[in-house]
């Protein structure tokens, strides 16, 4: 008797700099199932890709569930921006690679308006 193949499920993505790859970067996996909340404790323990020159990662043959990304990256490497959309759940389902790109973009200042 022949146990069926487990379909491969997986997420890939760029991380960015306004539109160019960000490469050397550290990019987390969180698995929503051991926990439950954002991450904030150490992240010696957790799956990690490095991008590429593109700024490329992927993280392949996961288990389907619920995951969110962090990333680790110097300060001074994206000084005067902030990630769009950080944070943001994914909900893998079995067979399915999910492309989620992370981009940072410039930080809008807000002024008070003079009267």
């Amino acid at each position: 008797m022949r146990l069926p193949q487990r379909e491969k499920s997986g997420i890939a993505g760029r991380v960015l700099l306004q539109d160019k790859g960000l490469p050397g970067v550290e990019v987390y996996l969180i698995d929503k199932a051991v926990d439950e909340g954002h991450y904030t404790g150490s992240t010696e323990y957790l799956p990690r890709a490095i991008t590429g020159n593109n700024g490329g990662f992927s993280f392949p043959d996961l288990l389907p569930g619920d995951y969110a990304l962090a990333v680790g990256v110097p300060v001074q490497r994206v000084k005067g921006h902030v990630m769009q959309q950080p944070n943001q759940d994914i909900q893998l389902k079995p067979g399915q690679t999910i492309q989620r790109d992370l981009k940072f973009v410039p930080e809008i200042k807000l002024g008070e308006p003079f009267f």
